[in-house]
């Protein structure tokens, strides 16, 4: 195959993705679990404390940001699927003991069906079996195949695979408009320093530029 004629096949099957969401029923998302881990979710702790009125909000809360939450709101812009969202904040991944995830970890709120979403840095290549079994591994646009790293969220198993699937492509749009680029160009190369903490960084993956899967 010629590469006009691929990148012809490319640019239709964008358009039918893209107007495939244009046209489809938009599913909601109610029920966010995250953990911090900077600079992928920032949580601010006295915004928190302060008990504003949209302080769990996953669409306007000012007390959550980060890599994750900013490709997620730019997401939603394109789709509003975060219509009465709210954000669950713990402090673990969780791990599975005796049958039993961690208590009020991500881990037990996606196995057991409490959350929509993990808000968390998943690492396709490294998880175990058990995480495999519980969740939706959903690709987004950090990867660097060659050291085995394909960041991603997660949705509990029970969430129907089209959901996911949608989720993914309205991201892919993010991607594809540059604005994805922007959100990582802010956090790691412009105002980086000024915004989050290195001693706040559980998922260790530092790019030298801005990557991403197309």
């Amino acid at each position: 195959m010629s590469r006009c004629v691929w990148m012809h096949n490319l640019f239709f099957d964008k358009l039918i993705n893209d107007l495939t969401l244009l046209f489809a029923d938009i599913v909601q998302i109610r029920r966010i679990s995250t953990i911090e881990d900077q600079p992928w979710v920032i949580s601010n702790a006295s915004c928190l404390s302060s008990k504003k009125a949209v302080a769990k909000s996953c669409r306007h809360s000012p007390c959550y940001s980060g890599i994750l939450f900013d490709l997620l709101r730019s997401a939603d812009e394109d789709g509003e699927f975060l219509d009465n969202c709210t954000i669950t904040e713990v402090k673990s991944v969780g791990q599975l003991k005796s049958g039993t995830w961690t208590k009020n970890s991500i881990m037990d709120n996606l196995a057991g069906n409490k959350t929509d979403l993990g808000i968390a840095i998943f690492n396709e290549p490294t998880l175990s079996e058990d995480v495999k079994a519980a969740v939706h591994f959903s690709h987004i646009f950090v990867g660097k195949r060659r050291s085995k790293v394909d960041l991603g969220i997660a949705f509990p198993k029970s969430v129907d695979r089209y959901r996911v699937e949608e989720l993914q492509e309205r991201i892919m749009q993010v991607i594809d408009s540059g604005r994805a680029g922007e959100i990582y160009d802010r956090y790691y190369f412009e105002d980086g320093p000024s915004l989050w903490k290195k001693e706040k960084q559980l998922t260790t993956v530092t790019p030298t530029r801005v990557i991403h899967y197309m």
